[in-house]
């Protein structure tokens, strides 16, 4: 089978700051915005997608990509119409204030006649990422059954267990 994928360029870049305010950082993060610079600078290039799922009755969709950062809303690239491998080229930069911050990509069905059709997401945590590091490559999308509760849930589940890995799930992918 398939994978439905999107390829990202995620290259994190930290910002030095003192030790007093790198340690409440880190030992109470709701505490990370009362810094005066951010932890880090994130850009994030989403690319293309390949072997999207078709959520449109001609076969195809009419794909866009949303950004999230700590489920907040960041930015939204352009659509591309009647397609299953997009190409984007869109770039995002974020500022980072917790390296628990926690990165969402929606890929979304963009429809005129009723509301918008998730066709899958990816997440990951800024703190998996190494400082002044380019990450590249081809992401598998998540299952639209796995966006529930916040961010912080969603990926420890996860990482105890991949989607396709759970018994009783075919593997490949990105069916919801």
């Amino acid at each position: 089978p398939l994978l439905t994928t999107v390829k990202t360029t995620a290259t994190i870049a930290k910002d030095p700051f003192r030790e007093p305010f790198r340690r409440r950082v880190l030992e109470r993060p709701e505490h990370a915005l009362q810094t005066l610079e951010p932890y880090a600078h994130l850009r994030l290039d989403i690319l293309a997608g390949r072997h999207l799922l078709a959520r449109d009755i001609d076969g195809r969709s009419d794909p866009f990509a949303e950004v999230y950062l700590n489920d907040e809303f960041k930015g939204v690239s352009g659509w591309k119409f009647f397609t299953v491998n997009p190409t984007w080229d869109f770039h995002i930069d974020l500022d980072i204030y917790s390296p628990l911050s926690i990165v969402q990509i929606r890929i979304m069905d963009r429809d005129n006649v009723t509301q918008n059709d998730l066709i899958g997401f990816l997440e990951f945590r800024v703190a998996d990422l190494d400082p002044d590091a380019e990450v590249s490559g081809w992401c598998e999308l998540r299952r639209k059954r796995h966006l529930h509760g916040m961010a912080p849930a969603r990926l420890r589940a996860h990482l105890r267990c991949r989607d396709d890995s759970r018994p009783g799930r075919s593997s490949g992918g990105g069916g919801s």
